[in-house]
Order: structure tokens, then sequence, then C-alpha cells
């Protein structure tokens, strides 16, 4: 777990793809951020982190709390980009399992969180990527 928030802690770090807009954090091991730099050297997740033509919004590791259908959800989004009409939820995993184990386990999740970001944003539209940074891969989950 604490390898998981340690690449999260790397990923917030992270504004867009751009060497100015890095800021490592001093104390990560060598590790995480080589983990973190493959993950960026893959076109489908450096995408992710790619500066945005139009004026943009981004949330980093944003914690939210909304009720759902009479149920209180709590969590944490890693990394929203809201542009026009636009928004983009991206969820970092770091499960050792293969990349379609992941999305099995966490769809659910991926599904409640991009309802809360629904509620929060009242855009009805929401691209949702899970992005598996043991596949190095990016899959939206519809």
């Amino acid at each position: 777990m604490a390898f998981g928030a340690a690449i999260h802690e790397a990923f917030a770090a992270i504004e867009w793809n751009e060497p100015a807009s890095r800021a490592w954090p001093a104390h990560l091991d060598p590790e995480v951020l080589r983990v973190v730099r493959a993950c960026l050297d893959t076109p489908e997740i450096a995408a992710v982190f790619r500066r945005p033509a139009a004026d943009a919004q981004l949330w980093r590791e944003r914690a939210f709390d909304v009720v759902l259908d009479g149920n209180w959800i709590s969590g944490v989004f890693d990394r929203v980009l809201l542009t026009g009409g636009e928004v983009t939820l991206v969820d970092f995993k770091t499960d050792r399992s293969a990349v379609e184990e992941a999305v099995r386990r966490h769809t659910a999740q991926l599904e409640l969180y991009r309802a809360a970001l629904q509620k929060l944003t009242g855009r009805k539209k929401i691209k949702t990527l899970l992005v598996h940074t043991q596949s190095r891969s990016a899959v939206e989950i519809a």
C-alpha cells in the first residue's frame, strides 16, 4: 500500500507532462519515480497529462463527499480535468494484477466516482479512465 500511495503522490505532483511542471517530492523512492517515468513514456498515459489547448481546470487528489441515492459517499478523485463541456476522470491503479483483473475489480468504484462527479459538476458526460501502472495502460470505463 505504501508503494501505491507513493505512486499517487508522484502523479499528483504532475500538473502537465512538461518538465517545468513536474515537482517530484524529494523523499520519493527511486523505484517509484522509475515506474512513474515509464508510465509517462507510454503514449496513452502521457495523453492523460497533456496540457489541453483550451483553458482547463485541473483537480489533483481532491477529496469529496456527496450524497447519492440517500447514501453518503466519500472518496478522493486522483485527477479530474474540466475543459469547456468535457470532463475526464482519471483513477490510478497500482495493482500488480493483469489490467483486465484491475478493470473488473475497480469498475464499480469508478462508476460511483463518476456519479459523484456528475452530481458535483452538473455534467452528465464524463470520460472515465483507469490508468494501470503495472501494464502501463489506460482503459476507458464505459
